[in-house]
């Protein structure tokens, strides 16, 4: 009892916290300085890193986002990924000089920690992997349960508006049946991810990175010789390196094609570019496909916004199973009890 409980205000959680970040990167641009800072060359990077390493001695800094996300402009700030520990955050910086703008708010890191992590570090994210799992399993038993057989289906979407008790069965009946299979498959897709990290996470890359106080190269050079290497499009990502003998790499999309460039962290000289979607590995595409479905953006806006409703559908099963649980099992209990 006490597990299923426990289990079901976890997912609850889940859901809420889940629902809270599916428009995170346009909430924290709006909470920050989107003012440009003038028509000065855009050279922003070596900038950047320097102020950040200034800012936060003792964090890797591991990634610059350069607004690749819908609606954002040059002149959006960038976000720049810290990490200290098993802990992440961002921090903003200009987008022409590199100076710091804004840090990700602090309510925002601890939805975050409580989503990703459940404020347990690699452990957390191991424990949401197996509660994904479980998760699937409860969307499967449940439909099973739902089924009311050939002739009636029809009647299991049905809400009969009568004594409470059976509005709340109903609700409870209806809500599950119509979210079983997209919450079956955001919880996949949380798996995924959830494993992914585990196979990516290194405590000694982030130790690394978290001491290196100057590259060899400036890092607005690394990404000219990028841009010169793939010219036009937009770029997305710049990941530092995490060892000595790591490269840059440089993310761009160019009419509507992804490209991967490696530069080396001595000289910045182009050592190879790949085309991101040439890889189709069954890993690459359940890896593409799980950040696409986990975060609803397989359709833009409409997708993310129908997201953020599916996230708040867990609460609501959560209480209405709870208040069903209540209502036949403590409440008759307590009356046997008494009588």
């Amino acid at each position: 009892m006490w597990v299923g409980l426990l289990f079901g205000v976890y997912m609850a959680a889940i859901g809420l916290t889940g629902s809270a970040l599916v428009f995170r990167p346009e909430v924290e641009q709006r909470l920050i300085d989107r003012s440009p800072s003038g028509s000065t060359p855009r050279k922003p990077f070596q900038a950047a890193w320097e102020n950040v390493r200034r800012a936060y001695p003792g964090h890797a800094v591991s990634t610059i986002s350069l607004n690749q996300y819908p609606g954002t402009t040059l002149e959006d700030p960038y976000r720049v990924k810290l990490q200290i520990g098993t802990r992440t955050f961002f921090t903003y910086v200009d987008s022409l000089t590199g100076a710091l703008v804004g840090v990700q708010h602090p309510v925002i890191q601890w939805i975050q920690e409580l989503h990703f992590k459940l404020f347990a570090g690699y452990t957390g994210v191991a424990i949401n992997a197996v509660g994904a799992v479980l998760f699937v399993g409860m969307c499967v038993i449940g439909a099973v349960l739902w089924w009311p057989g050939r002739r009636n289906w029809r009647d299991g979407f049905k809400i009969r508006w009568a004594r409470w008790q059976v509005v709340n069965y109903d609700v409870h009946h209806v809500v599950g049946i119509g979210t079983a299979v997209l919450l079956g498959a955001v919880a996949a897709a949380a798996m995924i991810s959830a494993l992914e990290y585990r196979a990516v996470y290194h405590p000694d890359q982030i130790a690394w990175q978290s001491q290196v106080h100057s590259w060899p190269v400036n890092l607005d050079a690394v990404v000219d010789a990028a841009n010169a290497a793939v010219p036009g499009g937009r770029g997305t990502f710049l990941y530092l390196p995490t060892s000595p003998t790591t490269p840059f790499r440089f993310d761009k999309t160019v009419s509507g094609k992804s490209y991967r460039i490696f530069l080396d962290q001595e000289n910045g000289r182009v050592l190879r570019i790949n085309d991101a979607p040439s890889d189709t590995s069954i890993q690459a595409r359940a890896s593409a496909w799980a950040g696409q479905i986990h975060y609803g953006r397989f359709w833009g806006y409409a997708s993310r916004s129908a997201w953020v409703v599916l996230g708040l559908a867990v609460p609501i099963l959560f209480v209405s199973g709870l208040v069903m649980w209540w209502h036949r099992v403590v409440v008759k209990t307590l009356r046997r009890r008494a009588g």
